[in-house]
C-alpha cells in the first residue's frame, strides 16, 4: 500500500518520526545539502527543520525545488530568540513547540495540509500567530490571555483567535495551556516548592483546575508524577 505523505526531517528526532510515521514516508537528513542524495525528483508534502536555528529553515526556504514546501521549524522552547524577522517574509513556514508539534489535534492539521486539504496564512497575516508563539514563549509563567496577547499584537481578540487556529489547527487557548502544563512538569521535576506554587508559576491560578488538566493530560496528578508512582503515562496531549 502506497504511503499517503513524504515526510523530509531536517534533523533527526525520534519521537516526532515514530508520531508522524504512520501512512507516511520519511526521510531524514542532518543538514539541507544533503537532500540531493534523494534524488533530484524528490520533494516532500512536509519538511520538519528541528533546530532553533532559523538560518536552517532559510537555507530550506531557499532551496528552489522546496520552495512552496509547507516548514514546520520545530524547537523546544524559543524564548531565547528576540524575533522571528529572518524567517517572517517566507510562506508557508509554522513555528512550533515541540510539545504541540506531538500534539494529537497539530498532528491531525498537518496530516491534513500535506494532503492540500487546507492553506495556511499569508507572509504578512501569518507574523502575528508567529510573534503570538513568541510572546507565549516568553511569558509562560505569567498569566495570560487573548487580550493581553492581542494587545501586545496590536490587532483585536477575535482577529488574532481565528488567525491562530486557521495557522496552526489548534486554537490559541489549547496552545498556551499545553506549553503550561509541559512547563509545569519540569517545574515539578527541577524544584522542590509546593504544587501550588508549581501551579502558580505555570500560569495557573486555580489549583484544583491545575490538578485537574493535568491529570487528564498525563493520567497522573501533580504529586504522584513528582512523586514517580504511579509512573507517568506516555500519551500525547
Amino acid at each position: 500500500m502506497q504511503n499517503d505523505i513524504k515526510i523530509l526531517f531536517v534533523g533527526a528526532d525520534e519521537k516526532l518520526q515514530k508520531i508522524y510515521g504512520p501512512g507516511s514516508s520519511i526521510e531524514v537528513v542532518s543538514s539541507i545539502s544533503f537532500a540531493s542524495l534523494l534524488g533530484d525528483e524528490y520533494k516532500p508534502d512536509l519538511i520538519f527543520v528541528n533546530s532553533i536555528q532559523d538560518n536552517l529553515v532559510k537555507d530550506v526556504r531557499l532551496e528552489q525545488r522546496f520552495s512552496f514546501v509547507p516548514i514546520i521549524w520545530v524547537a523546544e522552547n524559543f524564548s531565547e530568540l528576540n524575533n522571528f524577522t529572518p524567517v517572517s517574509d517566507f510562506q508557508r513556514v509554522l513555528v512550533c513547540n515541540k510539545v504541540i508539534v506531538e500534539n494529537e489535534k497539530f498532528v491531525k492539521s498537518l496530516r491534513q495540509l500535506a494532503l492540500k486539504k487546507r492553506t495556511l496564512l499569508s507572509p504578512k497575516t501569518s507574523r502575528f500567530v508567529k510573534y503570538a508563539i513568541l510572546f507565549v514563549n516568553k511569558n509562560i509563567s505569567k498569566s495570560l490571555n487573548r487580550q493581553i496577547i492581542s494587545s501586545q499584537l496590536g490587532v483585536s481578540q477575535d482577529y488574532l483567535t481565528r488567525i491562530f487556529h486557521k495557522e496552526m489547527g489548534v486554537s490559541l487557548w489549547d496552545y498556551i495551556e499545553i506549553m503550561r502544563l509541559h512547563y509545569s512538569q519540569k517545574l515539578l521535576m527541577e524544584s522542590s516548592m509546593p504544587v501550588s506554587e508549581v501551579a502558580l508559576h505555570s500560569g495557573f491560578n486555580d489549583c484544583t483546575y491545575y490538578n485537574r488538566e493535568f491529570k487528564k493530560a498525563f493520567g497522573v496528578t501533580p504529586g504522584e508524577f513528582r512523586k514517580g508512582q504511579p509512573v507517568l503515562n506516555d500519551k500525547i496531549l
